[in-house]
């Protein structure tokens, strides 16, 4: 989320990637009336509790002094001050609960070398390794890798739909057994080779780990919800790895911090609703290895 310092200071930053990403630009302007307002009521409330402890101890001279008539007036000024202090509070909240809302909905600002562009067809090509073969080249036929992993054992799509409905597929023991490899030599290769710790997280989270991880509000129709406990089923090791070290100072000189971490990632892929999604590329639940960094901003393209 973007921090309203950042708005702030470089509105026209924000306004401008907003743009590049044809988003309403005008939510910047929206931002900047709510941060207004919010920052009047408190200033208002700051004037309040001063006039309200001058209140108190203008009583409290007044009883010493023996005027019973002036300390009784300050204390219905008093109270008059707490009456309107609960009302700029409650303002007050609901400014911030505005603002922030609106904040989780802005995107991370675009770095200049993004390609602008409306569709897939503007991406740019920033590099290639060989040589792409054409399907003539092979001497055997082709098959597309749903029906060459149910051949090998590797998967089961229809027990998988049995048991969960579409999208779901059962790992038979040659597949059970290859991602089992591939997930242990991931780990092992990132820990050993590259300095990474192995961590091992929740999979179900709280919604200020899903915010914290930009997951929510934005993706909020494509996860999955406990209503009861307000939990959420991760969709990437990326959202608690995120918020590991949420609300901590973290000591000069430590970072990078490098975590990686193996789990099952779960995703309702409504956009997929409709349309014929075959295979092992668009599924509910699927297993993943995430590798992370925490590193300073400076150090950051993101």
């Amino acid at each position: 989320m973007l921090s309203i310092e950042t708005v702030r200071r470089e509105p026209e930053v924000v306004r401008r990637s907003l743009e590049r990403r044809r988003e309403d630009p005008g939510v910047v302007d929206e931002l900047a009336r709510l941060d207004a307002q919010r920052r009047a009521l408190v200033a208002e409330l700051d004037g309040l509790r001063a006039e309200a402890n001058r209140d108190s101890k203008a009583v409290g001279e007044a009883m010493k002094a023996g005027d019973q008539e002036a300390a009784e007036g300050q204390r219905k000024a008093g109270r008059e001050a707490g009456e309107r202090i609960k009302r700029i509070e409650a303002a007050e909240r609901d400014a911030e609960a505005k603002l922030r809302a609106l904040l989780l909905t802005v995107p991370n600002i675009l770095l200049d070398d993004v390609p602008d562009g409306g569709d897939e067809s503007a991406n740019a090509v920033t590099r290639q390794e060989g040589e792409p073969r054409s399907a003539e080249s092979y001497d055997f036929e082709l098959k597309p890798h749903w029906e060459l992993a149910e051949s090998l054992g590797i998967t089961d799509f229809e027990r998988g739909s049995k048991l969960a409905g579409r999208m779901f597929s059962v790992l038979g023991e040659a597949g059970a057994r290859l991602q089992r490899a591939l997930i242990a030599w991931m780990l092992d290769m990132h820990r050993q080779r590259h300095g990474y710790a192995e961590r091992g997280v929740p999979y179900l989270v709280l919604r200020e780990t899903m915010e914290g991880s930009g997951n929510l509000p934005k993706f909020a129709d494509n996860l999955y919800h406990d209503d009861e406990d307000d939990l959420w089923l991760i969709p990437t090791a990326e959202v608690p790895l995120t918020g590991l070290h949420r609300d901590e100072i973290i000591a000069p000189g430590t970072l990078p911090l490098r975590y990686v971490a193996h789990t099952p990632c779960f995703r309702r892929e409504k956009a997929a609703a409709g349309t014929q999604v075959r295979g092992l590329k668009r599924l509910h639940q699927f297993d993943k290895v995430e590798m992370f960094q925490l590193v300073e901003p400076e150090r950051s393209a993101a």
